[in-house]
């Protein structure tokens, strides 16, 4: 490495940071200038801030990577990261850089958690912000126990590690994480109040009844990594910088405190008494007598006049402020209302009224803000932030309509003969529009929170419908950007594409939902439906002689010695299940399947409620007839009509893009959705969302990741009604699972209340179930019950699978009666446990239970508290309980030594 000064270019979409580099010209033995400034730089940094968002961010990232990459630039690109809204973004924009160069190979990434300037002139960074803030405030809000967390960074440190991994061999393409010494937000409080006390002779008053602030990633294991790899150890201390950057913040406002006061004074004397001094002043000199003093008069006349003038207009102007203001507004309500709607035009139209009325707005500002600027420069402050409210909620109106209209293009191509489309291409530039609302809209969130606007517009813009929906838009969009992926898999984009659909009937609860009632396949290619056909299975079960031997317990309760399609779906791992399915349609139909998906009715009766402008189009009968029908057990052709007339609405456009939007997002939202590929690269990335349907051990939670010993505890219970009776609707199931810490190891117990809405037609019948449980490996089961009476354990059976144990077993039970399943095991640990220590719990849901509670109770061990949660819990002294969703999820809860 040169001894001499590097030259380094940078590019930040956080202006002040970019300008604080290039006026401080060199740190760390690198000398800074813009990029646009030096082009001819053979190194270039970049740096993102993830609290700062502008639209053609994304643009300007291709743009300015692409050019250097061209002009053979090493590139070093840093991910500024501060409050947990970030962490997301994060791996959004971690994801965009291997997009933009797949090979890796241009660029080394650098994330960077609560770096700070303490810049004397600027606050530049969001903890300088912070830090700023509660300084000139004398007042900090902290969580209620104390414990978040910051990792502050300095950015001499910063750019050591920079340095070395330009300079270093064998860096690019490599992630580094940077972060300095753990600091809870208590102890900043009490940092700030101690040194400002010590400084400034000065209270500062510190709230600690605020509500979870939340939860940030610590990278403290991969930082770890990072500064073994290119033996970089931050050296800068906090508490010493904040200290010299407080005397030096006194020591300037001590030596500015004369001029300020002067300039303060000269400031309340108002432009117009200037005018008369001055004037008077001039007379005095040249006009001696009567005439001097009728001039003098005149004058302040003049003064008069044109003060009062001068009020007037500033008066007339702050009223087309307000009242463009208020119609800019109306009309940025009409444009979302109209989105809404799906009609396209009118929002555009409403878009170009809001637009007229903002840009009145901002000319009658750039009038009447000097005058608010010497007069009320609060006021100045507050309309300004509510300009920018105004030009992002623009943004981000012509980000949704632009969106919507390429979403349309894709939807419109859909089975038409003529214009094939290249969905792969196309299915990229959506979903990056489609991040970008994303944020928008959580941008737009955080500027509502955090601005100084207005309290009124604050509140009106929450309580606005409108605004509402827009956030639930969001929600829409965070599900589909989940499956967008997979877009070009579900219509052929390369090649013939066949899908099969198995429609599970969760009357009949079965492993991955319920009994497979119809296969529907559909054959695509390049987006044209080239074939349907729904089945039932016993067709394809009859099309040749070709049969299966059934698993044990399936043949034990089936009496049949042959595998029936319909019975299938038997092992909860959807992967390893529609994996046998396949193989078994491709031997029968001589097709190989491509995608099968697993669609439950209880989805469809979801659909027919929610969707009431649709219900008609979908079906002949109401959701309360369908459920009957499932009841019943006669609702074969009710859900054979509403899935081929939900396929046959898409396929001819008679279904508005919103509406198909709102379905996919329903779909996705529920446990009733599925989704296999026999393309090992695409079923790789299926392997990391819900919709996987895989049964496998569950890492850690992230946010436990900082604890000195986390152990992850995953388990899966599941039940196949294997009666021929139909029980949704009758039979609900209540779930408890009670977790106990011990030093040795973790006692688990779960509870399965079996509660009857209403009383079954059929009375003489026991229900037939088969019971699996998958637990870690190393697990004891110690007792199975229902209700009091013991079951043997030798009827259990026992298989190892890849990541966890599997256990099944026969349970039957009497109809109309409520019952109680008990099962108890104990998972040994390997060590003694010591504190401080995190758990880490996934309870994997069955898919199509979407009924009943289902409640996770840890036992908090003796002489312990809990120090960190993921989820809201109901606390008691001696036990949390949080309460599971419909879909698996983890909780995490760290426990650390009581304090004396």
């Amino acid at each position: 490495m040169s001894s001499g000064k590097i030259l380094l270019s940078i590019w930040s979409n956080n202006s002040d940071f970019e300008k604080y580099l290039c006026e401080k010209k060199h740190l760390s033995d690198l000398v800074f200038q813009k990029y646009k400034e030096s082009s001819f730089s053979d190194y270039l940094c970049m740096f993102l801030d993830l609290e700062k968002y502008q639209d053609d961010l994304t643009n300007d990232i291709y743009q300015i990577y692409l050019s250097a990459k061209e002009n053979n630039q090493k590139i070093a690109v840093v991910l500024l990261l501060h409050s947990p809204e970030t962490d997301e973004r994060q791996i959004i924009f971690q994801k965009l850089f291997s997009e933009i160069d797949t090979s890796r190979l241009s660029h080394r990434l650098i994330v960077c958690q609560d770096l700070y300037t303490l810049n004397e002139s600027k606050p530049i960074t969001f903890l300088d912000n912070y830090v700023d803030k509660v300084i000139n405030e004398n007042f900090i809000d902290v969580s209620q126990k104390g414990n978040f967390l910051y990792y502050p960074l300095s950015i001499v440190d910063l750019f050591d590690l920079i340095k070395k991994t330009l300079f270093l061999s064998n860096t690019n393409g490599k992630e580094f994480f940077a972060q300095g010494d753990e600091l809870k937000d208590l102890s900043l409080a009490y940092l700030l109040k101690n040194s400002l006390l010590e400084i400034f002779d000065k209270e500062f008053e510190i709230n600690n009844n605020v509500a979870l602030l939340g939860s940030k990633s610590n990278f403290q294991k991969s930082c770890y990594e990072t500064k073994a790899q290119v033996n970089w150890d931050p050296k800068e201390e906090f508490e010493t910088n904040l200290s010299s950057y407080l005397k030096l913040k006194k020591e300037k406002s001590e030596n500015l405190n004369d001029y300020s006061l002067s300039l303060k004074n000269s400031h309340k004397k108002t432009i117009f008494s200037k005018l008369i001094h001055h004037s008077k002043s001039t007379i005095n000199e040249i006009n001696p007598g009567n005439l001097r003093s009728k001039l003098l008069k005149k004058i302040e006349i003049f003064v008069e006049k044109l003060v009062v003038f001068i009020c007037l207009v500033c008066f007339i102007c702050s009223m087309v402020f307000v009242g463009s203001s208020f119609f800019s507004l109306k009309t940025l309500e009409k444009t979302v209302f109209y989105f809404k709607k799906g009609n396209l035009v009118e929002s555009v139209s409403s878009l170009n009224k809001f637009n007229f009325y903002k840009e009145i707005s901002e000319a009658n500002y750039s009038l009447i803000s000097p005058f608010l600027k010497i007069f009320f420069p609060k006021l100045d402050a507050t309309n300004q932030n509510f300009l920018n409210f105004l030009n992002f909620s623009q943004s981000t109106a012509t980000n949704l309509q632009q969106t919507y209209s390429m979403a349309e293009t894709i939807y419109e191509s859909i089975n038409r003969q003529d214009s094939p489309e290249n969905y792969t291409n196309l299915t990229l530039a959506l979903k990056s529009n489609l991040q970008q609302i994303y944020e928008s809209i959580s941008q737009l969130e955080i500027i509502l929170n955090q601005s100084n606007l207005p309290k009124p517009l604050i509140q009106k813009v929450k309580q606005n419908l409108e605004y509402k929906q827009l956030s639930a838009v969001q929600g829409e969009i965070g599900e589909v950007i989940k499956i967008i992926d997979f877009l070009p898999l579900f219509l052929g984009d390369k090649q013939n594409n066949n899908i099969f659909v198995l429609i599970q009937n969760v009357s009949e609860q079965r492993a991955t939902g319920g009994a497979i009632d119809f296969i529907y396949q559909l054959s695509f290619d390049r987006g044209r439906l080239i074939f349907q056909k729904m089945y039932q299975p016993q067709e394809i079960d009859l099309i040749d002689t070709f049969t299966l031997i059934p698993p044990p317990l399936v043949e034990k309760l089936t009496g049949q010695p042959i595998w029936k399609l319909r019975d299938m779906n038997y092992n909860p791992d959807y992967p390893q299940t529609a994996t046998n399915i396949a193989w078994y349609l491709e031997k029968k139909l001589k097709i190989k399947p491509d995608v099968i998906l697993a669609l439950n009715t209880s989805l469809l009766e979801k659909i027919l409620q929610n969707n009431q402008n649709l219900s008609s189009q979908i079906s002949q009968i109401s959701v309360d007839e369908y459920k009957i029908k499932q009841q019943n057990g006669t609702s074969g052709d009710a859900t054979k009509e509403i899935i081929t007339n939900i396929v046959s609405l898409i396929l001819k456009h008679q279904i508005s893009m919103q509406d198909v939007l709102k379905l996919a997002s329903e779909s996705l939202k529920s446990n009733d959705f599925l989704l296999w590929s026999s393309h090992s690269d695409v079923e790789k990335n299926i392997l990391s969302q819900n919709f996987s349907g895989s049964v496998r051990k569950y890492d850690c939670h992230p946010a436990m990741s900082s604890s000195r010993l986390c152990l992850p505890q995953t388990s899966h219970l599941n039940f196949s009604n294997f009666s021929l009776i139909p029980l949704n609707g009758y039979l609900q199931k209540t779930t408890t699972h009670t977790i106990t810490p011990l030093v040795l190891s973790v006692d688990h117990q779960i509870n399965v209340n079996y509660i009857y809405q209403k009383n079954t037609p059929l009375i003489n019948r026991n229900l037939m179930e088969i019971v699996q449980f998958f637990i870690p490996k190393n697990s004891i089961v110690t007792e199975l019950k229902i209700n009091d009476g013991i079951l043997p354990l030798s009827t259990l059976t026992a298989q190892e699978e890849a990541t966890l144990t599997r256990y099944q077993f026969v349970l039957s039970t009497d109809l109309n009666k409520n019952q109680t399943l008990q099962i108890k095991y104990s998972v040994p640990l390997s060590e003694r446990t010591l504190l401080p220590v995190a758990y880490s719990i996934t309870d994997i849901k069955q898919p199509g239970q979407n009924e009943g509670d289902s409640s996770l109770i840890i036992n908090i061990p003796e002489q312990s508290r809990p120090s960190a949660i993921t989820s809201e819990v109901t606390s008691q002294p001696d036990k949390i309980t949080y309460l599971q969703g419909i879909k698996t999820s983890t909780f995490g809860v760290n426990f650390v030594p009581k304090q004396p």
